[in-house]
């Protein structure tokens, strides 16, 4: 029979100091934002992107830079979807190489 062996405080300091503190407060971030969402406290990805639809309509390159921005941010990059509105800017352009190439710039 083994006996049983008691986690020393030093253990769970040495853990704690080696736990990657970035991808644990990511992860927390995540859960706190799928419990917003489910409470009905912060609006769905679909509504974000119908927001950002109408940001880019309204103001155009302005708005465009401002969900870029937005994205970019360390944790608020994880439910604002920046890159999509990128790609839903170059969808929703006429076409033309001059618009293309301000997108791009």
């Amino acid at each position: 029979m083994k006996p049983k062996r008691k986690i020393s405080e030093k253990k769970i300091k040495e853990f704690w100091t080696e736990l990657p503190k970035l991808p644990f407060s990511a992860l927390i971030f995540y859960l706190v934002v799928v419990l917003f969402w489910n409470l009905g406290l912060i609006p769905s990805p679909v509504e974000i992107v119908s927001f950002l639809e109408g940001l880019y309509e309204t103001y155009g390159l302005v708005g465009l830079f401002i969900a870029s921005f937005l994205e970019g941010i360390v944790y608020l990059g994880l439910y604002f979807p920046g890159s999509f509105i990128i790609a839903l800017a170059i969808f929703l352009s006429d076409g033309s190489f001059i618009s293309l190439a301000t997108l791009t710039l």
